[in-house]
Order: structure tokens, then C-alpha cells, then sequence
């Protein structure tokens, strides 16, 4: 994936800017990046993108559904929506702490 408007597979992984690893169960779901969505967000996820430094708040993944709904799955649950961060895992690998890739 990279920062364009993408449609999520059903059951597919979805690979965010080798950072987030993002799979849905929902139909007619698209992700993109957060810039200029924040306004769009339920109250609780503002409050905690505010938390994040800017730089970061724009490349997170964020999922508009077919209604137009706009969700940050990394701040706040979504049903039907899994992200799992990469982030660790790479930078343990980067730090060359990886003996062996998982088969």
C-alpha cells in the first residue's frame, strides 16, 4: 500500500506504508491517509490524534466507509476492522536483533 485512496479486500491483507498491517470483514471500505480528515473524526479519536506529533497524525491509515464515515482504526476500535503495527517488528529487525525471519 501507500498513501492513495485504496479499496480494502475483503480478508486481504493490506500492507499501510510498511508500517501497519490492515485486514477487514467489512464490504465497501477504502483507506487513505489521515491528512486533512481530522474535522471528519468522532470526538475521542480527535482527541487522541491530538496527543500524536504532527508529523506522524497525517500518514495514519484511515478508513472511510460507504457512507462516507471517516474512522482512524489505530486510535480507535472499528468492528470488522483488524491493524496490527509492523512498526516494532521492523525496527527490531533494522536494529539487526532478528537471528531468524518466522517461517
Amino acid at each position: 500500500g501507500g498513501l492513495a485512496v485504496q479499496a480494502l479486500v475483503l480478508g486481504a491483507a493490506e500492507i499501510w506504508v510498511h508500517r501497519f498491517d490492515i485486514r477487514t470483514t467489512r464490504p465497501g471500505l477504502r483507506i487513505r491517509a489521515h491528512a486533512g480528515l481530522a474535522s471528519r473524526l468522532e470526538p475521542a479519536e480527535r482527541k487522541a490524534l491530538a496527543a500524536l506529533p504532527a508529523s506522524l497524525r497525517r500518514t495514519l491509515p484511515t478508513v472511510i466507509d460507504a457512507e462516507g464515515r471517516v474512522s482512524c482504526p489505530a486510535l480507535h476500535p472499528l468492528d470488522g476492522v483488524e491493524v496490527r503495527s509492523l512498526i516494532a517488528g521492523r525496527l527490531t529487525a533494522a536494529a539487526g536483533l532478528v537471528e531468524q525471519e518466522p517461517l
